[in-house]
């Protein structure tokens, strides 16, 4: 028994090394979690504000649309003259010229349009 209990105390010490280093091991593995963890969060957090901005932003661009659409209508009604003077009642007359001046984007669209018409003709 004398010569065993030298090499079960040398198991035992070892054992207990090991444990030690695997206890040391799954600390480290925890804080690398937890770092990572709120480095996440903050970076949800930064996106969650970045969201909460833009959502923010569009609202106002939102009501300020609004604002832009009952100007327009306000206008557009003010704009008409009720008692009608001259041959078309006092509504303005739109022109395509005009909104191709305007909106050259569209000068493609209605020549193909023009196009058609000539070649039913």
């Amino acid at each position: 028994m004398q010569r065993a209990v030298p090499w079960i105390a040398a198991v035992l010490l070892l054992g207990c090394l090991a444990l030690g280093i695997l206890v040391l091991r799954q600390r480290s593995e925890i804080a690398g979690a937890i770092s990572a963890r709120s480095t996440d969060e903050k970076m949800a957090q930064s996106r969650i504000s970045e969201l909460q901005r833009q959502v923010g932003e569009l609202k106002k661009a939102q009501v300020e649309a609004a604002r832009q659409i009952a100007q327009f209508a306000q206008g557009a009604t003010a704009s008409k003259n009720p008692q009608g003077d001259g041959a078309n009642g006092g509504v303005r007359t739109v022109h395509i010229s005009d909104l191709l001046k305007e909106h050259p984007e569209y000068a493609v669209f209605y020549e193909k349009q023009m196009r058609r018409v000539v070649d039913r003709m």
